[in-house]
């Protein structure tokens, strides 16, 4: 499922455009500033970005931030006017629901993942001090990990109580792959939730690279086990 990222500041159009994404069945978030849109880009858990460039001078040079940092990645831009020419697949507005799956399928296929993102399903552990939390994980990039609770209405409701408070709070975590548990720090940037104002999931930025990354069978099977509390220092 493809994990898309909206960066329009017109709530109306910012909302019919995820209509239409999610009709397309993907994954889609929202950003209605520039600095939520670099925040959650810097995560590398988008496969693509939709951009309504209403000022050309604010946000064409967010293209050239994205290609800097994930080189190849899929960029849909949004016009009034003519539309410009540059690393993207270019559409002018009004938006309709053709135009924009047709500009979507197009962005995705010409643009390899080059960025790394995969999608999994695995056990992990999160915590803050002696507090923790049993989640998974269903998406895993170089620079960051998406969480979500377990498939249990217990564990949606401690995902909820754990999170809520904490966006942008620095986590310690353990995910269990199957080739064995990894560790990471991480800070939380940025949530979604279900129509009843539940957190669906919460992505993390890592606050280093990690070794582990390119060792990973990332298609292998869930492991069952959930990995234990990091054990607080002294």
């Amino acid at each position: 499922m493809d994990n898309i990222l909206i960066l329009d500041r017109e709530r109306t159009s910012g909302f019919l455009i995820k209509s239409i994404l999610l009709g397309r069945g993907c994954n889609v978030s929202i950003s209605p500033t520039l600095k939520d849109a670099r925040a959650k880009l810097h995560t590398g858990l988008f496969d693509a970005l939709v951009l309504d460039v209403g000022e050309p001078e604010l946000e064409m040079p967010l293209i050239d931030e994205v290609q800097q940092l994930l080189p190849g990645f899929p960029m849909v831009a949004l016009f009034r006017e003519e539309p410009a020419s540059g690393p993207f697949v270019a559409l002018r507005k009004p938006v309709r629901v053709a135009s924009m799956s047709d500009a979507l399928r197009q962005a995705l296929g010409r643009s390899p993942a080059a960025w790394n993102r995969h999608n999994i399903d695995v056990p992990a552990l999160v915590q803050i001090g002696a507090e923790f939390t049993e989640i998974r994980v269903s998406a895993l990039s170089r620079h960051g990990v998406l969480v979500a609770p377990r498939h249990d209405f217990e564990a949606m409701r401690r995902f909820h109580e754990f999170f809520h408070s904490k966006l942008d709070r620095e986590f310690d975590g353990r995910i269990n792959f199957p080739t064995g548990e990894e560790k990471f720090h991480a800070r939380a940037v940025y949530s979604e939730q279900t129509p009843d104002l539940k957190l669906r999931h919460v992505g993390l930025i890592f606050d280093s690279d990690h070794e582990w990354f390119d060792r990973l069978a990332v298609a292998a099977p869930a492991a069952e086990a959930v990995a234990a509390p990091v054990a607080e220092s002294a």
